[in-house]
């Protein structure tokens, strides 16, 4: 399978996100402690969660269909009890 890229080069996708670090390190666990991230998908827009708080959302996309693919960037990373859900 191949995931698709939305630029040529491969890059990001030009997409105007709200992004709160604040609420990001304040929702991020210790390391060694599991943290809870969920994504909402819906009408072109991407919401995020960690631990239950809201860290960050896109505007509406071009995309709203594809794969997903899990990526770390430098880093070990683990993953467990990963659930796609429709609703």
């Amino acid at each position: 399978m191949e995931l698709a890229s939305i630029k040529s080069n491969g890059g990001i996708a030009d997409v105007v996100i709200e992004d709160n670090p604040e609420a990001r390190e304040l929702a991020r666990h210790a390391v060694g402690e599991w943290n809870e991230i969920e994504v909402i998908s819906q009408d072109g827009s991407l919401t995020s969660f960690l631990n239950g708080t809201q860290i960050c959302k896109s505007a509406p996309g071009e995309r709203n269909e594809g794969s997903i693919g899990f990526q770390a960037e430098g880093f070990p990373l683990e993953f467990r009890r990963i659930r796609i859900a429709e609703k």
